[in-house]
């Protein structure tokens, strides 16, 4: 594993429990003012099954991370949201940008 690699999956350790619960919530809160975050979910289980699915050294996460920045316009959040939807987008930034290094 690359060290870039690594600190993807350290930053994805690190932040997993509250991205699940978070990105959960956003879709309860917010799904109706703010329909994207059903798509954001989405594809963050889609990151969780392809983590715990694949070879470390193997893994791909090229279409969802791209999903990601169309659908939240480059993790923008929008005005007024809460600090949950801020720390969602934050956390799956961070994720993007590791994964890329």
């Amino acid at each position: 594993m690359t060290n870039q690699n690594k600190n993807f999956y350290e930053i994805m350790d690190k932040y997993y429990a509250k991205l699940d619960m978070y990105s959960k919530a956003l879709t309860k809160v917010h799904g109706g003012s703010n329909p994207e975050v059903f798509d954001v979910r989405h594809l963050f289980e889609r990151i969780e099954t392809e983590l715990k699915e694949s070879d470390q050294e193997e893994i791909n996460l090229d279409v969802e991370f791209e999903s990601l920045r169309q659908v939240t316009n480059n993790y923008t959040v929008p005005t007024g949201a809460c600090e949950a939807f801020k720390g969602v987008y934050q956390m799956l930034s961070e994720a993007d940008q590791a994964y890329y290094a």
